[in-house]
Formats: structure tokens, sequence, C-alpha cells
């Protein structure tokens, strides 16, 4: 361990010698509230941003002047239970989706953060089992609407990646690099497709172990 420890520590002042943006990606610094604000700012949209603890759920939103933060009384387990019935749900064959369900999710996921959110471009940072998610089936049963028709939601890993993400006009003539790992499921075939989209512009890398 020793040994690899150093080896990864000579390849980190490398990048550092050759001032490479791999670094970033490598030893990643973590963004500021101000440099979130600003992206906010800029591009006009918002982020509910959320933290999965044993006994609550907290909920922050950020918008480019103002934070706000809430605790939601609901047990991991619970919240567990309620996102894996909705996505079963989702799966259901005869299409009969839980509505009812998906109505409880809102109020501890949306309701609480609803009335700070004034932009229709919503950001979703999620956190465990939150990833797996799609948070535009939940229904908001007042306005009787999915959140998916009341907001444009984009996701993000991070709000420091997310600070760190340009808005790109046009990627026609674009590169792209696919890597596929053999922990994901049917991870070649998605890499490879997406090859196909960059024809001659594309590497993709494909673990065979």
């Amino acid at each position: 361990l020793r040994a690899q420890e150093k080896k990864f520590q000579n390849v980190v002042q490398q990048m550092k010698a050759t001032d490479s943006k791999l670094l970033g990606l490598i030893v990643p610094q973590t963004a500021t509230l101000a440099s979130v604000q600003q992206s906010l700012k800029q591009d006009s949209y918002e982020v509910l941003c959320y933290m999965v603890l044993d006994d609550r759920l907290l909920i922050w939103h950020l918008s480019g002047d103002q934070t706000n933060v809430r605790s939601v009384w609901i047990p991991r387990l619970n919240l567990i239970k309620k996102v894996n019935l909705v996505r079963e749900s989702l799966e259901r064959p005869d299409g009969e989706f839980d509505q009812k369900l998906s109505g409880e999710l809102f109020r501890f996921l949306i309701q609480p953060a609803l009335k700070w959110i004034k932009s229709d471009k919503v950001v979703i940072i999620p956190h465990e089992d939150l990833n797996y998610l799609p948070f535009q089936v939940l229904y908001d049963a007042e306005r009787k609407k999915y959140v998916g028709e009341i907001f444009h939601l984009s996701y993000a890993p991070s709000a420091t990646i997310l600070s760190k993400l340009q808005k790109v006009k046009n990627i026609s003539g674009g590169k792209l690099l696919a890597v596929d790992s053999s922990d994901l499921v049917a991870g070649e075939n998605e890499v490879t497709a997406l090859g196909q989209l960059f024809s001659g512009r594309s590497k993709v890398v494909v673990d065979s172990r």
C-alpha cells in the first residue's frame, strides 16, 4: 500500500508541475458557496441538495442570492422503502402507477422547499438511494401535476462538479471518450452505442476482466 501511495503522489506532483486539468479529477477542490451561487445566478437555475440521515432528511435550497435549509422527519429505512416502491410501480407491466405514494414522496422531498423556488429550472443533487429516484414522477396533488411538468429538472453528483460545468452551445465536432467499468450492468453496450454517435471522433475503452 505504501508503494502504491508513493506512485500516486508522484503522479499528482507531475500533474501539478504541468498544470494538468486532470489534477482536478484526481484531487478535486470543494467549491465555495460564492462560486456555486455565481453559477446559479449566471445560468438562472436553482438547486435542491439532499442528505439522508438515519432519522431525518436534510434539504438545502440554493439560488443565486439565497440559501435555505429544511430538516424533514423521515427515517432512512422508511424513505428507502418508499423510493423502492415508487420504482417498482414504474416497472409494473400493467402500467398502473402508484400516484398516492408518489404524492407522499413529493411532500417529503419537494414540498418543504417549494416556497423558495422561483425558477422553473431546478438541479437535483441526490444522496444515497435518492440517486435511483426519478424526481420527475413525484406528484403535486394540489396542482394536479407531476414535478416533471412543473420544472425542467437536471441532476448533478455534487455542487462542486455542478459549479465547474459550463454551457456548451454546440457540440458538433466534439470528441468522446467512453469508458466501461466491469461493475456496470450492460456498460459495454452503452459505451459502444455512445461511440457510434461520435463516428470517427470517439475512443471506447471496455474493461474485459
